[in-house]
């Protein structure tokens, strides 16, 4: 299939009006979340969160094996029980499915995630980090999952999807934050 994608040749015309057209709904997209002040609190915690929460994965390994000691395999469990805890913590969302809070897991799951970053920072014991990423791991789901839940319930069926792009757009290019459009 990607083979056959790649051999398909598409007009300049069709290329720039579909550039045009992904560009004009992100920026409508990007009007509607910031005269809404639910969506644009989503946005802006994303961002944060994004860009202070998410950095300590780099730094996963350097603290497992100046830290705390521990071999290549030690530091792998170390890096896949974030990954445990929102997997274990989606899919109880999956059976159970909060029906209401979403704001309160959405900014508590962020919390937990930063707060369980801090304490793994300071942790001394390979079992205590353990314990605090597979609880960070549960933080981020929450996070994760409202932040699209919100979203979706927040905004009218049409502008839906353009609200949830605004979630995946790059910092670079997220032209709210500086109050103007982006060329």
């Amino acid at each position: 299939a990607t083979l056959l994608a790649l051999r398909l040749r598409v007009g300049k015309s069709a290329a720039r009006s579909a550039d045009w057209s992904v560009r004009s709904n992100l920026m409508e997209g990007f009007r509607f979340v910031r005269s809404h002040r639910l969506l644009l609190g989503i946005v802006a915690v994303t961002v944060i969160f994004n860009f202070f929460g998410f950095a300590f994965i780099s730094v996963v390994p350097v603290i497992g094996r100046e830290e705390l000691g521990l071999s290549a395999f030690a530091i792998g469990l170390l890096l896949s029980m974030e990954a445990f805890g929102a997997t274990l913590t989606c899919i109880a969302f999956a059976v159970i499915g909060p029906r209401r809070n979403h704001a309160r897991i959405y900014v508590t799951g962020a919390l937990v995630f930063i707060v369980a970053v801090l304490l793994f920072s300071l942790s001394p014991w390979f079992g205590l980090s353990l314990a605090v990423l597979f609880v960070g791991g549960c933080g981020v789901a929450g996070f994760s999952v409202m932040q699209s839940t919100i979203t979706y319930l927040a905004a009218p069926p049409e502008m839906r999807a353009r609200a949830i792009g605004v979630h995946g757009e790059d910092l670079e290019n997220q032209a709210w934050l500086e109050g103007g459009e982006s060329d």
